[in-house]
């Protein structure tokens, strides 16, 4: 049998306010991540990650 726990977190402000920082932090380098990704497939104009195509 699977036994889970679920706790509830009650932050301070201050600590409020730095997990939102994180947060934000990590979803800007996963996007960001994510873009470097995808430039070669969607076709750039930058010649470093252009596709040549014969």
């Amino acid at each position: 049998m699977i036994i889970t726990h679920c706790y509830k977190i009650k932050p301070t402000c201050e600590q409020s306010i730095k997990i939102n920082y994180w947060l934000e932090l990590l979803r800007r380098h996963y996007n960001y991540a994510l873009g470097q990704r995808l430039v070669p497939l969607r076709g750039s104009q930058n010649s470093e990650f252009r596709i040549q195509k014969f």
